[in-house]
């Protein structure tokens, strides 16, 4: 079912995680420390836009949040399922235009920048030219929004903004995803580790030949 391919878009691996002193420490109440995030937690994550086989694109970039719980907001282009169904060439999944990481004790508006309005998202560019269809939904991507019209014609089911969050734990790796339909999920994933090399076969000493004896 073409409605339930997914494509994997970014990797979030937590670098580091580490209390810092605060004026207002805010102790978690108990029974809840699990629950609630911590205001003088910082964060190390590093982002990077991956393609289908898990393979970075572009440089990863390095970002300390406030806290353990970590947003990623995007803007988000679905289509009519008919045009997902029929495989269309400019239509056939959604779109996402990364914009935003940030911690749950951080004011989006200060949050650090990713992808850029009016720029083809890092995770499409594999190296084959941006349609026009394509550029024009990114340069008009709010004014579409705002004109249902508009976006009818061009077969757009909807387009607005929206993110996906997790409260994340120190050496864990996870993975952002866009299924066809517009649903992104960031879920855990197990870190890959380098093969170990093949043990050495142990090789035969020489045979020792006894010294002769002088008489």
């Amino acid at each position: 079912n073409l409605l339930k391919v997914r494509h994997r878009l970014a990797r979030l691996k937590v670098i580091d995680q580490h209390e810092v002193p605060s004026l207002n420490p805010v102790p978690p109440t108990a029974g809840t420390e699990s629950a609630v995030s911590q205001p003088n937690l910082v964060t190390k994550i590093e982002f990077v836009e991956i393609n289908g086989n898990g393979e970075p694109i572009g440089e990863p970039k390095q970002f300390d949040i406030v806290g353990d719980m970590v947003y990623v907001d995007y803007l988000r282009v679905t289509f009519d399922d008919k045009y997902v169904e029929q495989s269309d060439l400019d239509r056939s999944t959604s779109l996402a235009l990364f914009q935003r990481i940030f911690g749950e004790h951080q004011e989006p508006a200060n949050g650090f920048q990713l992808d850029t309005v009016g720029t083809r998202p890092t995770a499409y560019g594999r190296g084959t030219q941006v349609s026009d269809f394509e550029k024009k939904i990114w340069d008009d991507f709010w004014l579409i929004a705002n004109d249902p019209t508009k976006a009818e014609q061009m077969g757009i089911r909807g387009a607005n903004g929206d993110a996906v969050s997790i409260r994340v734990r120190p050496e864990k790796t996870y993975e952002i995803d866009l299924r066809a339909t517009g649903d992104m999920t960031i879920k855990p994933v197990e870190a890959t580790e380098p093969a170990a090399a093949p043990a050495p076969v142990p090789t035969s000493a020489p045979p020792t030949i006894p010294s002769a004896s002088g008489s």
